[in-house]
């Protein structure tokens, strides 16, 4: 009965562990991406669309693994 408890455990911490690092993950991502869409106004008049389209097209593809992760 002890293994059994010790095993739910183990297995619930990595499940909450695995969670909470995914969550991160995509906060961490989210912010790299403002920083890179603030990156992207800073360039010159001719660069300025196309790396604010490279910006968004990286962000609509996390979200899609967002919602593929978390089933949303």
């Amino acid at each position: 009965m002890f293994y059994c408890s010790i095993l739910y455990v183990v297995n619930f911490t990595g499940y909450d562990g695995f969670y909470g690092l995914a969550i991160n993950h995509a906060c961490l991502k989210m912010d790299l991406y403002c920083r890179a869409l603030e990156e992207a106004f800073k360039a010159d008049a001719e660069e300025v669309c196309g790396r604010v389209i490279g910006v968004i097209k990286e962000q609509c593809r996390m979200f899609q693994v967002t919602a593929l992760t978390f089933g949303i």
